[in-house]
């Protein structure tokens, strides 16, 4: 009986740990995402300058 709720308490443990890595996980995909976006935005941005400048 006291292993099998020891390996209950490490079974959950186990699980806590991997839904808190998930979330982790989640939230850096996220602001991956987000800085991508940013970093494509302001790569037009310089480009556009870059195209502006040529033209004058």
């Amino acid at each position: 009986m006291n292993n099998d709720v020891n390996m209950n308490t490490v079974a959950q443990k186990l699980l806590n740990k991997l839904a808190v890595a998930e979330y982790n996980n989640t939230l850096l995909e996220t602001k991956n995402e987000t800085l991508e976006a940013e970093n494509e935005r302001l790569r037009s941005e310089l480009e556009e300058k870059n195209t502006k400048k040529e033209g004058k």
